[in-house]
């Protein structure tokens, strides 16, 4: 109990779930014969960047901004979100051409946001994440090994409690056979 209580953070998480080229035109011959226009401006390159936010913490998140960036010359051409839960509704914002504004009114411990970006002439392939606050974390995470902290204290809790109780029995079983003989 004591492990949870000192451990209350507000701890947003990150991963960059999928980064991948969806068309490109990247060798000279296939460049003259074929052209991507997005906007009716020529592009060499469209990628799909999808990313997730969750508050892996123990408390809520509460009027927190983020920002999610592209190297220039990328440019974001279409902006999906998903949310869960459904009712959760931050705000998201395309500003320059290449960066997004994510504005969270109230985020509870295990909400998510799924980013789904899409965008042209993104060379360096790389996506960055910036927030900041007071006694606020970012941290990039796994989603797939996961675990709540909650579950991870309770597990610790657990442990040293089991730690606790053998080494007990066999201090108690040390001392009630002092002649050294196997006591099971």
């Amino acid at each position: 109990v004591v492990y949870l209580l000192a451990n209350q953070r507000k701890k947003l998480g990150y991963a960059i779930t999928r980064n991948f080229e969806i068309v490109t035109l990247n060798k000279p011959e296939m460049a003259d014969r074929i052209s991507i226009l997005v906007d009716s401006k020529p592009t060499k390159e469209l990628r799909s960047t999808e990313i997730l936010l969750q508050n892996i913490g123990t408390k809520d998140i509460e009027d927190q901004r983020a920002e999610i960036s592209f190297s220039l010359p990328a440019e974001i051409i279409n902006l999906q979100a998903e949310f869960d839960p459904p009712n959760f509704s931050p705000k998201i914002e395309i500003r320059p051409k290449n960066m997004i504004e994510l504005t969270i009114p109230l985020m509870n411990p295990g909400d998510r946001i799924r980013i789904h970006c899409l965008t042209a002439t993104n060379p360096s392939r790389d996506c960055r994440i910036h927030a900041k606050g007071p006694n606020f974390i970012l941290k990039r995470f796994n989603p797939e090994l996961f675990h709540s902290p909650t579950i991870n204290g309770i597990f610790a809790v657990l442990c040293f409690g089991i730690w606790v109780w053998t080494s007990s029995w066999f201090a108690i079983r040390v001392i009630e056979n002092p002649s050294g003989q196997p006591f099971w």
